[in-house]
């Protein structure tokens, strides 16, 4: 995930907003110090607070979770990156476009309905091989990006 706020916060119209829990804090303050244009709200305001902040987005990047979910209930376009579970288990973003999924087809995945059981090879290839340049193609799909930096 750094490598990919890297990426975004190189293109001059995009400003990169991360989203997290308190546990996250220090290191998404971190990246958000060293990387021009990103900023970080993990651990801070209120709920109410960051649903505001999510519905101004012109798009969000999240894994499944549950800021995909807040975001497509706000009408906000997701594109979304699964590994251990799976979109097809009814867990989508509602009315997302299922083309904005970043997924690699693996004969493991879904390990568990929820994700929650450890990987049988122990390094999660299925997000392991997720690669920057498989997000940045399906954000190109949402909104415009130069097609080389």
């Amino acid at each position: 995930m750094e490598s990919l706020v890297e990426r975004l916060a190189q293109y001059p119209n995009v400003e990169v907003f991360l989203y997290g829990g308190r546990g996250e804090a220090a290191v998404l303050e971190e990246w958000s110090g060293r990387i021009p244009r990103v900023a970080s709200l993990a651990g801070g305001g209120g709920f109410a607070e960051e649903l505001n902040h999510i519905k101004s987005l012109a798009l969000m990047i999240s894994m499944d979770s549950a800021n995909m979910h807040f975001a497509s209930c706000l009408g906000v376009p997701v594109v979304s990156i699964w590994g251990a579970t799976h979109p097809d288990r009814g867990f989508y973003g509602w009315r997302q476009n299922p083309v904005w999924a970043v997924q690699k087809v693996m004969d493991c995945r879904p390990c568990s309905k929820y994700g929650n059981k450890a990987c049988k090879y122990g390094d999660y290839p299925c997000l392991c091989r997720i690669s920057v340049e498989d997000v940045l193609e399906k954000v190109r799909l949402v909104i415009p990006l130069a097609a080389e930096l």
